[in-house]
Order: C-alpha cells, then sequence, then structure tokens
C-alpha cells in the first residue's frame, strides 16, 4: 500500500537506533510462529510444499523443515532417493577489501548424504 509502518516483528534482539520512547520494540516471535522478511507481523509457520522466503528455513513447519528454492521441504530423502537442492552465491569482502566467493548448496537429503543430479548419495 505505500504507507510506512512500524515493524511488527523482528529476528533480532537489536536494531540499529531504534528509538523505544518513540515506538515499543516489536516482538520476537516464538513457538510455531516466524517473522517474514519484510517484518510485517508475526505469521503461522508454512507446510511442507508451500513457499517460503528464500533461505528462511525458520519459516517451514515440520522436524528438519528447510527451504530450497523458496519451497518448504522436510530433510528426510533416503540415500538413492529423489531429491532437490539450491545455490547460493555469496560475496564477502575481508579486512583489506579484497572479495572473496561462497558458493553454499543445500538439499533435502537426509544426515550423511547429498543431493548429485536430483539422487541422494553417499
Amino acid at each position: 500500500t505505500n504507507t510506512c509502518n512500524y515493524r511488527g516483528c523482528t529476528n533480532s534482539d537489536y536494531l540499529a537506533n531504534w528509538d523505544t520512547a518513540v515506538h515499543p520494540f516489536p516482538p520476537r516471535c516464538t513457538g510455531n510462529t516466524f517473522c517474514p522478511d519484510d517484518n510485517s507481523q508475526c505469521r503461522e509457520k508454512i507446510a511442507p510444499g508451500q513457499h517460503c522466503e528464500m533461505q528462511r528455513d525458520d519459516e517451514c513447519s515440520g522436524i528438519n523443515a528447510i527451504c530450497l528454492n523458496a519451497t518448504c521441504y522436510i530433510k528426510e530423502a533416503p540415500l538413492g532417493g529423489a531429491c532437490g537442492s539450491d545455490t547460493t552465491m555469496y560475496v564477502s569482502y575481508d579486512k583489506d577489501n579484497y572479495a572473496f566467493q561462497q558458493v553454499i548448496i543445500r538439499d533435502n537429503c537426509t544426515s550423511g548424504t547429498y543431493c548429485v543430479d536430483a539422487t541422494c548419495v553417499s
């Protein structure tokens, strides 16, 4: 709606320059809720197969839940089973301002296995 609002929730215990004299510190979401990236308000966790925000495993419901390619999964794909993965590339800078690249590959395979060509292998 193109209207500025105060944050309705937060994932942090500290917000730079937040003035509690002007507005109370926003609550952290607990239990079966999460705070979305827009910090609008706590929402119910998302069921497997439903849309989640990138890299936000905490949005997904269930034990060993993971958000891959903006979809909630449970990390339960067995050895030899079908799997999915996502790849995220980050660029960081060291104290001398040199860039270095880090690639993170995540999947929904069970512990001790990993996803290659959509199949869990060990």
